[in-house]
């Protein structure tokens, strides 16, 4: 096994080897790193002589990672990210930032947690813009491939290279049109029902469906959506109950009569998710604050 001399590489040396993955060439990654393609051709074979390892292959008319390189691309990102760190200022001035933060999240989230949460970056941060995108169910490649800096989700992700902080909890309740239906009175009545549960996926069967499966067997489901705010718009004038969480009775359906769910009890968390790169950032620390003042002022 070859042995690396850590003082082999450089910034420059993991800037390149990014470049050229992201860009898919070694012409495409010259301009990026502001050198000729002979340039970044010569550096690329003295990186692959230090590793071991060819790197990129030639694929058609051009190139593909090696799996040593899939494998190290997430580590040299990191590297990079650290090194930009030291050149950073340690104070941090909400005032002076700019640029765009990208969060990822369901509407559930979104409605709950963000319009405050904007609110308060619109008067702290009026420089910065604020994205807000789907997050889907537990699609870390948004974070992993830099298309959002925090996600907000019930299902944090395994794997070192996440971090994760637990900001609110909440439980699930029954949402049905009061002029059509009365809410369930125990679990039989309740399994009786028909129902409208939220899918983000094509394997629909959540926690608390198979937490029912195990002690009285499968809900009759009339009604399959994929969003929170379908259920507002659909549930009126029926009566179909939906099981969701409770604090969507402070949002998106504030005009449905809510009750307590005589289905087993289970936990339903939410978490801020982001990755370990940008565990020193000092914008991306200062809105995971903000988003966990404005949680804890559910509690």
């Amino acid at each position: 096994m070859k042995t690396l001399h850590l003082w082999e590489l450089d910034g420059r040396a993991l800037a390149l080897l990014v470049a050229i993955y992201e860009t898919g060439s070694v012409t495409g990654a010259a301009p990026q790193l502001g050198l000729s393609p002979s340039a970044v051709s010569h550096a690329l074979d003295r990186l692959r002589h230090i590793l071991g390892d060819p790197l990129f292959v030639r694929e058609g008319r051009g190139i593909t990672p090696t799996a040593h390189m899939t494998e190290i691309v997430d580590h040299a990102r990191n590297l990079l990210a650290g090194l930009e760190q030291l050149g950073r200022q340690t104070d941090f001035d909400p005032a002076s930032a700019d640029g765009e933060f990208v969060i990822a999240a369901n509407d559930y989230q979104r409605d709950l947690l963000l319009p405050e949460t904007f609110r308060i970056l619109r008067s702290e941060t009026p420089r910065l813009n604020l994205r807000v995108i789907f997050s889907g169910f537990e699609n870390v490649d948004l974070l992993r491939n830099r298309r959002c800096d925090l996600m907000l989700t019930p299902n944090p992700p395994d794997g070192t290279e996440f971090m994760q902080r637990l900001i609110l909890n909440d439980e699930f309740a029954c949402f049905y049109d009061p002029t059509v239906t009365k809410p369930p009175i125990d679990l039989d009545d309740y399994m009786a029902r028909t129902h409208a549960k939220v899918v983000f996926t094509e394997d629909d069967e959540s926690s608390l469906d198979r937490a029912l499966l195990a002690i009285h067997g499968r809900r009759k489901i009339g009604l399959r959506v994929a969003s929170f705010a379908a259920i507002a718009s659909m549930l009126p004038g029926t009566d179909i109950i939906a099981t969701l969480p409770s604090r969507l009775h402070q949002t998106t359906l504030r005009h449905l009569a809510c009750e307590p769910c005589p289905a087993p009890p289970l936990p339903l968390s939410l978490y801020l998710v982001w990755h370990q790169r940008d565990q020193e950032r000092p914008l991306n620390r200062y809105i995971q604050s903000i988003l966990q003042k404005v949680a804890t002022s559910y509690a």
